[in-house]
């Protein structure tokens, strides 16, 4: 198990890069004190077995925004 779980893990780090290391991931997950944004391709993280179920969660509790969503938001603020 240990050996198929490491190859599975090289794979994934190859094909999505450092984003793919549980350690990063965890290390941004708990670190964030009043907010976290993940900007990048959903297509691409769901690669991960780790990031896709990341997402699958925070899709569930529509966490998750669109590109088009917060082009909205975005341009309705006003800065002073």
């Amino acid at each position: 198990y240990r050996q198929h779980h490491q190859q599975h893990h090289e794979r994934n780090i190859r094909s999505i890069g450092f984003v793919a290391d549980e350690r990063r991931l965890n290390v941004a997950l708990t670190r964030a004190r009043k907010a976290l944004v993940i900007v990048g391709s959903r297509s691409t993280l769901e690669q991960d077995s780790l990031w896709g179920n990341l997402l699958g969660s925070l899709d569930q509790r529509q966490l998750i925004s669109s590109e088009d969503e917060l082009t909205t938001v975005s341009s309705r603020r006003v800065y002073n």
